[in-house]
């Protein structure tokens, strides 16, 4: 997990940001509307998930990995519906 890059900024708040070519995942400990949960954001999947099931900072990131991978691949499936053809 030493691709996340730690963002942190301020006393008693967590951040963290992983960046890959095509997506940026951003998890902090300390957000203003989920005191003392992780929240995880990532924008090119419009993924806001308030209250991992996390209680370090690499769980978090654990956590935020496996549902951005869930949501993924959901997405992919979804297209697989899509493309089946009709009978």
């Amino acid at each position: 997990m030493n691709k996340w890059k730690n963002t942190s900024n301020r006393k008693h708040f967590e951040s963290f940001e992983l960046a890959t070519s095509d997506l940026r995942l951003n998890i902090t400990n300390g957000h203003i509307n989920a005191p003392g949960e992780w929240v995880l954001n990532c924008g090119a999947l419009n993924i806001s998930v308030f209250g991992l099931n996390a209680k370090t900072p690499l769980e978090a990131k654990l956590s935020a990995v496996k549902e951005v991978k869930m949501r993924l691949i959901k997405m992919v499936n979804g297209l697989g519906e899509i493309l089946k053809p009709e009978k």
